[in-house]
């Protein structure tokens, strides 16, 4: 269960990051 959340919040995650840096 909680690997299923950790790669699902993982690209989540790299979107955020991204617009943040954008």
């Amino acid at each position: 269960m909680s690997t299923t959340v950790f790669q699902l919040f993982l690209p989540h995650s790299t979107c955020i990051v991204s617009q943040l840096t954008i």
